[in-house]
């Protein structure tokens, strides 16, 4: 697939500015960072085991609680990931009157962000992970573009978008 592809999949920067930043991709691995490729069977850009398992373990349990449906659950994980629902928003009310502290809903989000993160560590390797990070900290642009193809991998929604091919869109993004 192509970033050409990957933007008709949906996935784009619209309506931000590029922020410049320095690329660490040449940076080399110590011996002891170096890793050995696993054999991957599945579909290019699709969702680990780990990954489906631990969004659908979170959005059922946040279901019982809240009463909210799949995809309302995702959206508002999102929103809490992307910084979109501020510490005073009515939803943190709602969430404690259900059950749900703020501590419990964090906790959540971070378990699965944990296995996302360590899919696309292994998709990409430290030094492209690295960078991404680094460029996704420093662009609320490509930050919710990894968001958004996180969520869409455990979703089984990547339509064979990579770890590889975002990467290539936010260092492209990055240089303007």
């Amino acid at each position: 697939m192509t970033v050409a592809q990957a933007k008709a999949a949906g996935y784009s920067f619209d309506g931000y500015e590029p922020i410049p930043v320095e690329s660490s991709a040449n940076e080399r691995l110590t011996d002891n960072e170096d890793q050995a490729t696993e054999l991957d069977l599945r579909e290019e850009g699709a969702g680990t085991d780990a990954e489906i398992v631990a969004l659908d373990n979170v959005v059922t349990e946040a279901q019982m609680h809240t009463g909210l449906d799949e995809e309302a659950t995702v959206e508002l994980g999102t929103d809490i990931l992307t910084g979109e629902l501020k510490t005073d928003d009515p939803i943190w009310n709602d969430l404690q009157q259900r059950g749900v502290s703020r501590d419990a809903a964090h906790g959540a989000i971070s378990q699965v962000v944990q296995v996302g993160q360590q899919a696309a560590l292994r998709e990409l390797g430290p030094a492209d992970y690295n960078e991404l990070s680094q460029l996704a900290d420093s662009s609320p642009a490509i930050k919710a573009v990894v968001i958004k193809h996180g969520v869409a991998r455990m979703q089984g929604r990547t339509e064979k978008v990579t770890w590889k091919h975002v990467l290539t869109m936010a260092r492209q993004f990055a240089r303007g």
